[in-house]
């Protein structure tokens, strides 16, 4: 089931829609966003190239839409979703290593990246440029 994790319940439908919402928002502002979904096991943060800043903080636009704001502390990097709470912001992701269409830029390897080393996670991308929403999962863009 999406966002399921062992030590976390899924989110309600209204925080899944603050996502959605948050979503739409950066898209239509071009403003680009990463966002990793945990399913069923927890990342082990401390395994990635930096595990970010703490927040532990329930999911609502508004907050998603502040981390993502230029020239904010937390902007670049990626946001883990765990449950119904962000738990970290401005995480930095192993990049993917496989050759790939110039379209895609840092955030979308830092996705594919994710999902193929540790399978268990979803990922939604956001383009500063085109503003395109992507969907990630095991290795695999889908734009």
């Amino acid at each position: 089931m999406l966002f399921r994790s062992a030590s976390s319940p899924p989110p309600s439908s209204n925080k899944i829609e603050e996502i959605v919402e948050a979503v739409k928002e950066l898209s239509q502002k071009r403003i680009g966003a990463l966002l990793v979904l945990e399913m069923n096991q927890p990342l082990d943060l401390a395994s990635l190239i930096n595990p970010g800043i703490n927040l532990n903080c329930e999911i609502s636009k508004e907050i998603i839409l502040t981390i993502f704001t230029d020239k904010t502390p937390l902007h670049d990097g990626a946001v883990v979703i765990r449950g119904s709470k962000i738990i970290s912001a401005a995480v930095i992701l192993p990049l993917s290593e496989k050759t790939m269409s110039r379209q895609l830029g840092t955030r979308h390897r830092a996705a594919i990246g994710i999902t193929e080393k540790k399978g268990d996670c979803i990922c939604i991308v956001v383009s500063e440029e085109t503003g395109s929403i992507s969907l990630v999962e095991i290795g695999r863009a889908h734009v």
